[in-house]
């Protein structure tokens, strides 16, 4: 009787004299320290390690892995800025891994996510003040009135011009960190 195997064996046996290039292994390698990386990222934005902690981490890690691992953290923090996210825990760790070479690049994005802040409030409070005269207009007033961010009908506009602005100064500041990175 003929013997039935399953797909899964048929590859196990065709497959089983195969070995990675060294270029595969190298990939492969650098997409686990990514992933590792994006881990500690992850802890960072969290709240579940501080600052702090990473250089402390580095050091429990074998001589071997802590370079590529240093190198691979520091690229994730760089692509991993975002206008509407809290980005100071990552600003502080990447200040403590990559020193000096980056430090006025990270003043320049604190600077820039402030600023930004700073716009956007505005903004919000010129939509807000829109609203309650709108609202005021048609005979509705009260201490109790909270209007939506962005509920008059000319700041969305606005709000994505002020995207769209910051967010190019932002992938400047980057493209400068990896550079000066080397990542």
């Amino acid at each position: 009787m003929t013997e039935i195997r399953s797909t899964i064996d048929l590859v196990m046996e065709r497959t089983k004299n195969m070995v990675q290039s060294s270029e595969e292994k190298a990939g492969t390698r650098a997409r686990e320290l990514d992933d590792q990386a994006r881990g500690w990222l992850l802890a960072l934005a969290e709240d579940r390690m501080r600052p702090g902690d990473v250089n402390l981490r580095l050091q429990d890690m074998p001589e071997s892995e802590r370079t590529g691992f240093r190198e691979a953290l520091i690229r994730v923090m760089i692509w991993n800025f975002h206008l509407e996210d809290e980005n100071e825990p990552i600003l502080t760790g990447l200040a403590m891994l990559a020193g000096d070479r980056l430090g006025p690049l990270i003043q320049e994005a604190r600077a820039l996510f402030r600023d930004y802040d700073e716009e956007l409030g505005a903004l919000e409070a010129l939509a807000a003040g829109d609203a309650l005269a709108d609202l005021a207009k048609k005979g509705i007033s009260g201490s109790a009135l909270q209007p939506k961010a962005g509920a008059a009908p000319d700041r969305p506009d606005a709000v994505e011009r002020l995207k769209v602005h910051y967010g190019a100064k932002l992938e400047k500041i980057q493209e400068d960190m990896r550079v000066l990175a080397g990542v």
